[in-house]
């Protein structure tokens, strides 16, 4: 299916113009599933309009836009066309839809909720799954949760340590005067190099010479791709994965973390006003505080949603829920970044500044680099503004969009060292 197909060009025609993003656009599906969205979100918004068909009250059992049929298949299905229009609208800002980042050292095609607890992590905001607006967030958990496992190469001949790739890379240590990428992979190569030959040398007299031989394999091929890296012949491939998602949720029904429940948007007061005890909704502290106290203290969550007596205390995930089926989607909280106070920002970039302007990092390039580095970030998060950490109760409203990996880049004087990891690329 794409644009040059009979059915869409002829229903493109009739669209609306600067209501939606276009297909193609910087945050809109690419594809042909984003092409037909487009199209179709735009005609239905303007056969709403005119009233050739109803905008809500579609019949619930109608199977969803499928993206393997034709369009005109599609545009027979009124709850495909609904579907369609909710993610071009999601993305253009019209309508429901967040656009986040989730960064794990797993792969996977759904989220699960159920799956919460059986990895790695924290829930320091409530059990649910953890989004974040601003994709190097992401990044950064992907990172410090994908440390210990192994990394690829490009030409997935296998793997390399993590802890050599650790080292290679400078990442999780000290390696001050370590050198160059080459040299580091000099001093890999002979640590492998001697590990082959002790093998050897344990074949002539091991009485299980099978186990030998396995790591003999091992050490080699790892010798080979040491070798191959510091020709730059392959590079490495990170571990973890990112995920780019569509939250299929109002951002109204977010429960903000660091507010109390008089200062929550209307849409959460409304859920939750019929269940949360008087104390909750008179109380000053946050509501992060309140549903943290609730799963903590024995008979806590009974008394947070005035329920009495109650035969056990509720777990923080069994609170997750029991807000989800209230109408709340989840929490929503600053990030890291976001957190510090604008006037503090603009306080550092004018010391930074006048650290440059006094000279006295002329004479040293590091030192100079760190101040223009932090004046950089520290001006481009002040342009950005705040951005957001999400977590999410219910797996069904997370639709994935793209998995891919981060590419970064070490200079060799033969290539470079890490490409990107995941599926598809970044």
């Amino acid at each position: 299916m794409s644009d040059a197909s009979p059915d869409i060009s002829d229903y493109a025609a009739r669209s609306l113009t600067g209501d939606l993003n276009l297909p193609g656009a910087p945050g809109f599906p690419t594809g042909p599933v984003g092409a037909a969205a487009g199209n179709i979100a735009r005609n239905y918004a303007q056969d709403v309009a005119s009233g050739n068909i109803a905008a809500r009250g579609l019949n619930a059992m109608t199977p969803p836009y499928d993206p393997s049929k034709s369009f005109a298949q599609n545009a027979l299905n009124p709850q495909g066309i609904q579907n369609a229009a909710d993610i071009a609208m999601g993305f253009s800002g019209g309508g429901l839809g967040i656009k986040a980042y989730h960064g794990s050292p797993y792969n996977f095609d759904r989220f699960d909720i159920s799956k919460i607890g059986t990895g790695q992590g924290a829930s320091m905001f409530s059990p649910g799954l953890y989004f974040a607006e601003h994709e190097p967030v992401a990044t950064g958990y992907r990172d410090m949760l994908s440390e210990q496992q192994d990394y690829g190469v490009s030409d997935e001949s296998g793997t390399i340590p993590s802890w050599v790739a650790n080292y290679l890379l400078q990442k999780g240590g000290n390696y001050s005067g370590a050198g160059t990428f080459a040299s580091r992979a000099d001093n890999m190569i002979r640590e492998f190099s001697g590990r082959l030959q002790e093998e050897q040398r344990r074949l002539n007299v091991s009485t299980q010479p099978w186990n030998v031989k396995d790591r003999i394999a091992n050490v080699t091929g790892i010798l080979d791709r040491l070798q191959r890296l510091k020709s730059g012949l392959i590079t490495l491939k990170a571990p973890g994965h990112m995920y780019e998602v569509n939250i299929k949720s109002d951002p109204a029904t977010f429960i903000d973390w660091y507010r109390p429940f008089s200062a929550q948007t209307p849409e959460v007061q409304r859920a939750l006003g019929g269940r949360m005890a008087s104390w909750v909704k008179n109380d000053p502290q946050s509501m992060g505080e309140t549903i943290t106290r609730a799963g903590k203290t024995a008979y806590g969550a009974a008394d947070m949603f005035n329920m009495g007596e109650f035969p056990k205390s509720m777990t923080p995930l069994e609170i997750s829920q029991r807000l989800r089926d209230d109408g709340i989607s989840g929490v929503r909280y600053p990030d890291q970044g976001s957190r510090p106070d604008p006037a503090l920002l603009r306080s550092e970039i004018d010391y930074y500044k006048s650290k440059l302007a006094e000279g006295g990092a002329q004479g040293s390039p590091t030192l100079r680099a760190e101040y223009e580095k932090a004046i950089r970030e520290r001006e481009e998060q002040l342009q950005r503004g705040p951005t957001h950490n999400y977590v999410m109760y219910d797996d069904k409203l997370i639709d994935i969009l793209r998995k891919y990996g981060i590419t970064g880049l070490t200079t060799l004087g033969a290539g470079a060292a890490l490409a990107g990891g995941g599926d598809g690329g970044s």
